[in-house]
């Protein structure tokens, strides 16, 4: 997951639309987005009126 905490305006909706209630905002802020209890619903990314969350899976190839 990454995030453009430049464009994040701090609607604080990621942290009410959150099912593991986690601080998204706050990790957005900080630049760093990783929680070991996230579980990549989607929600925050989902809910962000600037597309600020993004996240992808990266094919594994051997």
């Amino acid at each position: 997951m990454k995030a453009d905490k430049e464009a994040c305006i701090n609607c604080h909706r990621y942290d009410r639309a959150c099912p593991m209630s986690l601080p998204v905002e706050e990790m957005v802020n900080r630049g760093k987005f990783e929680h070991r209890e996230c579980i990549l619903c989607g929600t925050c990314a989902d809910i962000c009126p600037k597309s600020v969350i993004s996240y992808s899976f990266s094919s594994y190839k051997k």
